[in-house]
């Protein structure tokens, strides 16, 4: 290899551009540099504040669309959990037979399902209490994952008054 390094940058000046441009590695190295600078730049955002009542204005929802968001999110949850439930057993039954590659597939689906399950539980909390709470807030309820089929009549407020604040979108 050393041989092989050593007769291109010996044979002339066309291979040595070739091998190393340092020029060539700098700019590079700016442009992504400036390119990351730009990308963070636009992630910081304007900062605003939005309340559960003005997100359903602008996304213009009645009660109706709501009741059916809720319950597509309650359907996604429920289903989620007992595919959960069935990749657990199934993962358990694998280990308990020394199948060690089927237990650590099911624990991938475990986590992947596990993953679908709580980005719809969540949501349909929001729709549910009609307050964009954050998740860590979702997160200290373990009761309160699994949603309710259907969306009651008035909304359900479980969140406590000093977790209860605007939810800050950057965009």
């Amino acid at each position: 290899m050393f041989r092989y390094v050593k007769t291109k940058a010996t044979a002339g000046a066309q291979y040595a551009g070739k091998v190393v441009n340092a020029a060539e590695i700098a700019e590079t190295a700016t442009t992504t540099r400036d390119m990351l600078r730009r990308f963070w730049a636009t992630r910081k955002g304007s900062g605003r504040c939005e309340t559960f009542q003005n997100a359903v204005q602008r996304h213009g929802w009645t009660e109706d669309d709501l009741r059916i968001l809720h319950r597509q999110h309650a359907v996604v949850a429920h289903i989620a959990f007992f595919f959960i439930a069935v990749a657990a057993c199934l993962g358990a039954w694998n280990a308990a037979s020394g199948s060690l590659p089927g237990a650590f597939a099911a624990l991938g689906a475990v986590f992947a399902l596990s993953g679908m399950f709580l980005k719809a539980a969540f949501r349909a909390q929001q729709i549910e209490r009609r307050d964009l709470f954050p998740f860590p807030v979702f997160l200290r309820a373990p009761f309160d994952w699994l949603p309710s089929w259907s969306m009651p009549a008035a909304p359900v407020k479980r969140v406590s008054s000093s977790s209860r604040r605007q939810v800050r979108h950057d965009r």
